[in-house]
């Protein structure tokens, strides 16, 4: 994850805001950590401070053995159901995986996008994805300085979100204190920018406009 990180770093100059959504949170947390002086803003979507548990870093685990030895399609069609919305799936989760794998025609959707843009994705950056992923550690500690510093923060989740739930979004927004705001997407699963583009792009938005008007306060 630090390596990530300092990919990331090269890549920008002067201060920043950064924004992820679930991996790209835990990311987003480590870059904020490694140049906190650099930040103006962060915002997480659908994603967590914490470090992985035991038994997440099992099933991590496990989903390497099932990539490696079966491909991606056994995790895409086991995940459906934890990562969206009911509302977002197919009647048939593996029937709509396999027509998509082979190129079949299907509605163009939040799942749709799920799908192909894993399989592009492919198995071995998933490997490396999930093996960076359990690398992290917890970074709660970057909420309090946040705080401390007066950096607007911005956390959004699903209330449907199963992998990073609303509980979840409230222990981060609690942390970081009165400049956290917190916006939960109703009928919304763990993949918010898919499932729920537009009222994420309104949050992203508002989030841009506080991190402006206080750069505004600090040149008065």
């Amino acid at each position: 994850m630090d390596g990530a990180a300092r990919s990331i770093l090269r890549l920008v100059e002067g201060s920043f805001a950064i924004a992820g959504l679930s991996m790209g949170g835990y990311v987003s947390l480590a870059v904020a950590a490694a140049a906190p002086e650099r930040l103006r803003g962060l915002m997480l979507l659908n994603s967590q401070a914490r470090a992985d548990s035991e038994e997440v870093r099992r099933r991590r685990q496990e989903q390497l053995v099932v990539s490696k030895d079966q491909g991606l399609e056994p995790i895409l069609e086991a995940q459906a159901n934890i990562l969206m919305h009911p509302s977002k799936l197919p009647p048939n989760i593996q029937l709509g995986v396999q027509t998509i794998a082979e190129g079949g025609p299907w509605e163009e959707g939040p799942f749709k996008s799920f799908v192909s843009g894993a399989l592009e994705v492919g198995g071995p950056a998933f490997a490396q994805q999930q093996r960076c992923i359990m690398s992290r550690v917890d970074t709660r500690y970057v909420l309090e300085n946040l705080r401390e510093a007066g950096i607007p923060l911005a956390v959004l989740t699903g209330s449907h979100d199963a992998v990073t739930p609303v509980k979840v979004a409230e222990e981060m927004s609690s942390i970081a204190g009165s400049l956290c705001t917190l916006t939960v997407v109703e009928d919304c699963g763990h993949l918010s920018a898919l499932e729920c583009p537009t009222r994420v792009a309104d949050a992203i938005e508002e989030w841009l406009r506080r991190i402006d008007s206080q750069k505004g306060d600090s040149n008065n």
